[in-house]
Order: structure tokens, then sequence, then C-alpha cells
């Protein structure tokens, strides 16, 4: 389940027993990804449909005010469609403003939102293409 979705993909808050903080885990439309449906066909999805995040924030518990701050960032699909030209688009954020759990799902929100954005764009070619089941003989 999402915690969010806009028209160029999703995110989701993430919590884990053993960390004493949370996952601002962010899907986006763009990045052309494939899964393996019931029937063995490779299927195109998008946004928060995805097996695994593109980008992962996580955030910590101050001990002072236990507010939650950006601590560390994940880029498992850095090299995809999209995924670095919505880094950059966040970064051009007050970078005080990306420091707190708040500021930081602010400008997630908005460029979500953003209208066409290239992190958002689902490529015609890649959404009709709709791949066979592998076959044995298909072996090289």
């Amino acid at each position: 389940m999402q915690d969010y979705c806009g028209s160029n993909g999703c995110y989701m808050l993430e919590s884990s027993d053993d960390f004493d903080g949370e996952f601002l885990e962010i899907y986006l439309n763009s990045p052309v990804v494939y899964v393996i449906d019931d029937n063995g066909n490779s299927v195109r999805v998008v946004g928060g449909e995805r097996p695994e995040p593109d980008i992962i924030f996580e955030l910590f518990k101050n001990d002072e005010d236990r507010v939650l701050l950006t601590d560390k960032l994940e880029i498992p699909s850095l090299f995809l469609h999209g995924v670095k030209e919505f880094l950059i688009a966040l970064l051009q954020y007050d970078r005080q403003d990306l420091s707190t759990k708040e500021g930081l799902i602010y400008a997630v929100t908005d460029l979500l939102d953003k209208e066409d954005a290239e992190w958002g764009i689902i490529h015609e070619s890649a959404t009709e293409r709709n791949h066979k089941p592998f076959e044995e003989s298909n072996r090289i």
C-alpha cells in the first residue's frame, strides 16, 4: 500500500522493529521495469506497483527532540530513465527543508505532482511491449 501517489509516481513510508526511524521509498513512473506474471509473461509495471523502490531515504529520530531527520540516501535505480532528473530537481529545494521528514515529504510530493516531469513519463513503446514466456527452445 502506498502512502501517496501522484501523476509521476508514489512514495511509501516504512518502519522497522529494529530501527528507530523510517524509510521513505520513492517509486517513479519513468523507469522501464518488467516483472514475470503468473503466466510467465514479462509485464511492465510502474510506480507503486513495482516490487523495488527507485530511491530510499533513511530517516532517524533525533535524540534531543525525537524529530525525524534525513540521514541516508540510497539510489538503487540511479541509471534508469528519469531517476537522475528527479534527484536533480529534488536538490533544487532548500537543503534545510530536505533535512526533516516533513520538508522532504513536501518536496517529494510536489515533484510527484509536477506536470510533464521527465520522471513521470511512461514511454509508449515500453507499455505496448508484452514479452512472450521464456521457453527452453529459446536458449542459446
